[in-house]
């Protein structure tokens, strides 16, 4: 080491590799699959993110299995109002009744249009709407992202703001 002379260009291409497999490693896969496929087989879902596909009605009776996972729910908007101290939300209900919270917990002085629009249309319409996210304890889902009408919203998007004088 001593009296070695540093080449600039080595440490640089050693940057861009480490950088390159660091971005590589990052990007797991997403996969949709049940509950069941997932405990029967844990291994196949290694190195994976994975959003298991249920109903209300299977979280509602067995939440523990859910819980801090992230899932994927159909169901019906019952809008009351988004706004709350620290974020905004809304209920997703089953036709029997059973609902769940959903929420985006970033609080939002104004909440992003795109989403909010599309949930209030699809409880005006009385519309399913899938929304993706972590289920938390008290049967409440930190939001990722909701599906409606062939679009997917990021929950989490804060859209450019320009604020004038």
């Amino acid at each position: 080491m001593k009296g070695e002379k540093v080449n600039m260009k080595e440490i640089l291409i050693w940057i861009f590799v480490l950088v390159l497999s660091l971005i590589l490693n990052s990007c797991a896969p997403l996969v949709k699959t049940d509950l069941q496929s997932l405990k029967d087989n844990p291994e196949k879902y290694q190195g994976k993110i994975v959003i298991i596909t249920t109903d209300i009605k299977s979280v509602f009776e067995a939440p523990e299995a859910y819980l801090g996972k992230k899932i994927e729910l159909k169901g019906y908007v019952e809008y009351k109002g988004f706004r709350e101290l620290r974020n905004w939300n809304f209920i997703l209900k089953d036709k029997e009744g059973r609902s769940i919270r959903c929420y985006e917990r970033e609080y939002r002085v104004e909440a992003w249009i795109i989403p909010v629009m599309a949930i209030r249309k699809a409880a005006r319409n009385n519309q399913q709407l899938t929304v993706v996210g972590k289920l938390q304890k008290g049967l409440k889902i930190e939001l990722d992202w909701i599906e409606y009408e062939g679009l997917t919203i990021d929950t989490d998007f804060k859209p450019f703001r320009v604020k004038i004088g």
